[in-house]
């Protein structure tokens, strides 16, 4: 069922250590921009859709997403004209490599029941628990009152990362999509 709340949103300074995993299947159905009517016909980002982990119980596991962003430092195309082409090279080499550290944003993502995914696979244990959504805001004149709240994303080009947590052992499974989240 569908849900209308929005999901909070923490920043972390570091990924938590993780392994990748390709046993994880997973489905991306909505990673945009929505109006969420229910919320007074505000702006929202919605992530949806579902993964599982093959051939294990899937009510053991724990769902958790992470956006994770890289900006590169604006490179200054002026270049003096007095000095030599090495020296311009070497300048421009120096500048592209340079890079601000990763931000990496952690979602809680809201369960929702797929019993469409337990019908297409029938064999393995609990997919019908395999579904998540994420709401965020993304109302501008709220922007103030979500960074408080913890639930604003700044605009840029997200990489997810959609990762499983073991309850019954330490195991935490993740796998990045090639799908990219872009928050305007």
């Amino acid at each position: 069922e569908k849900t209308d709340c929005f999901t909070p949103v923490r920043k972390l300074e570091q990924l938590p250590v993780m392994e990748e995993n390709e046993s994880l299947v997973i489905s991306m159905e909505n990673a945009g921009l929505e109006k969420i009517i229910s919320q007074g016909q505000k702006w929202g980002y919605l992530i949806e859709g579902w993964c599982y982990l093959r051939g294990m119980d899937n009510a053991r596991y724990q769902k958790k997403l992470y956006l994770i962003k890289e900006e590169q430092e604006q490179i200054n195309k002026t270049q003096n004209e007095t000095q030599s082409e090495t020296q311009s090279e070497t300048q421009n080499e120096t500048q592209n490599e340079s890079k601000k550290p990763s931000q990496i944003y952690e979602l809680q993502p809201l369960p929702r029941v797929r019993e469409d995914v337990t019908q297409t696979f029938p064999e393995e244990l609990h997919t019908e628990l395999s579904g998540f959504v994420c709401r965020i805001a993304a109302d501008a004149e709220n922007t103030d009152d979500t960074k408080e709240s913890g639930i604003y994303l700044p605009a840029g080009t997200y990489t997810i990362r959609v990762a499983v947590k073991d309850s019954c052992s330490r195991q935490f499974l993740y796998q990045d999509l090639t799908q990219k989240f872009v928050v305007e």
